[in-house]
């Protein structure tokens, strides 16, 4: 890694934003130009490209998340591959064919690109949260400013050059790294731009719906960081490294960690026999948060470190009981598990980007539903133990992405948060309506 690699990019400001504005506005132009075939014969070529590069855009979002390289290539580089595909696939597929009524009069529908795309994403699976979105916004016939996470550029930016390398439109895809919400808000408002993505937390996401509540952009907000699992009986059975692997990755700072985990209170005492193991285990690298030049300074670390702190505390005031403990290195923290925290905390509502744990317990089963949709639900839901006794929690269940014994790398649709968590189009297939404007059209032979 050269010196420069490990600096992070320097912020845009308002006049960057104006050009890059009026380049999308060109760029639209000419890709929306090009015919849908000749639009996914680009996206089927940076697929290629992409996948010839799987093992650096991998390594760079490892160092720049803190995941294995065996989770950036399993959870976001290689699904962003598949995902390309499948775009392009259902896309051409699903082509609306006219209807004729009789001899002179035919019925069509007709779908056209909205225009500019601002998509907004944080820290986490940047890679996978960001092409979620471009693949269908391209492949429709829009185009896209971002605004990635400056702690991700290194990868974002090497996406991006692999773009440019595959489209005839290379603008049709644009990075500006914003030096602030306001800027963001900007942004998102102009009325160059046709249509918000936000992925990211909840505070913010609020706070840019709110900026944009008398807009007619179309929206599609996915705040996490307020995820669930469930733990059932026969989950004690399984190797616990495959429970904490989906509360650990990234020390619960992805967006796609379950921070809220419930059991029944008969097997309370198991759990937390559990939990007091693996707490008091040797640390490993990939349980705390990355450090690493690119991605961290010590202003960050303090400012989390302190708010660790905080929560903590407010959590043995109101009640809590506590394992595990606070390290002086944030870096090789441990996560620290509060339970018996009352249910009436704003803990218990609250997104954490460090690695607290809040374990509860309920009497009955049916008790799992009732707190877990009291609340914002986040983007997923984890249920480990018995496939049958699991489908009965899930049915009941308000949150949008359910998994039962495994995590995100087993899905192979996109993914965005439900209930209270989402703001406008949560729905990202690729016949989604965030992506097209559609118009029904009659139309009757001039006689």
């Amino acid at each position: 890694m050269t010196p420069q690699a490990t600096l992070l990019p320097p912020t845009h400001g308002v006049t960057e934003l104006v050009q890059t504005l009026q380049k999308s506005r060109v760029a639209a132009g000419n890709w929306q130009a090009l015919s849908k075939l000749e639009r996914a014969e680009t996206l089927l070529k940076f697929a290629q490209v992409w996948q010839e590069h799987r093992l650096d855009l991998a390594a760079m979002e490892s160092e720049e998340s803190g995941f294995s390289l065996d989770v950036s290539l399993r959870d976001s580089v290689d699904w962003v591959h598949r995902w390309l595909q499948r775009v392009v696939r259902e896309i051409l597929a699903n082509e609306p064919k006219p209807q004729i009524l009789n001899s002179t009069l035919a019925a069509k529908d007709v779908q056209s690109a909205k225009g500019v795309f601002a998509v907004v994403t944080g820290r986490g699976f940047s890679l996978r949260s960001q092409w979620e979105r471009f693949a269908p916004a391209l492949m429709a016939g829009n185009v896209v400013i971002a605004k990635p996470s400056r702690h991700h550029h290194r990868s974002s930016a090497l996406a991006l050059e692999l773009w440019q390398r595959s489209s005839p439109i290379a603008d049709a895809i644009q990075h500006l790294y914003l030096g602030s919400l306001a800027e963001i808000e900007i942004l998102c408002q102009h009325p160059t731009v046709a249509a918000v993505c936000f992925v990211g937390s909840q505070a913010v996401s609020q706070t840019l719906a709110q900026s944009l509540r008398s807009s007619t952009k179309a929206l599609s907000f996915s705040a996490g960081g307020r995820n669930s699992a469930v733990l059932l009986s026969e989950a004690l059975a399984i190797d616990f490294s495959q429970i904490a692997e989906t509360f650990l990755t990234n020390a619960s700072s992805t967006g796609y960690n379950p921070q809220k985990i419930y059991c029944l209170e008969k097997d309370f005492s198991d759990w937390k026999s559990v939990f007091e193991r693996w707490c008091s285990s040797p640390f490993s690298p990939k349980d705390g948060f990355p450090k690493d030049s690119s991605t961290s300074t010590s202003t960050q670390d303090q400012d989390l470190k302190f708010q660790f702190q905080q929560k903590v505390h407010q959590a043995l005031e109101e009640g809590g009981k506590v394992i595990g403990e606070s390290s002086e290195d944030l870096h090789l923290q441990k996560p620290v598990v509060v339970y018996d925290l009352p249910y009436c905390s704003e803990m218990q509502t609250e997104e954490y980007p460090f690695p607290l744990i809040i374990l509860n317990q309920v009497k009955y089963q049916h008790e799992f539903a009732k707190w877990i949709n009291v609340s914002d639900s986040g983007i997923l839901t984890c249920i480990w133990g018995a496939n049958e006794k699991a489908a009965k929690v899930a049915n009941q269940l308000r949150t949008k992405n359910i998994f039962i014994n495994t995590w995100i790398g087993s899905g192979e649709s996109p993914m965005t948060a439900g209930s209270n968590s989402a703001i406008g189009e949560s729905d990202l297939s690729p016949s989604s309506s965030l992506w097209w404007r559609r118009q029904s059209w009659c139309v009757q032979e001039l006689k």
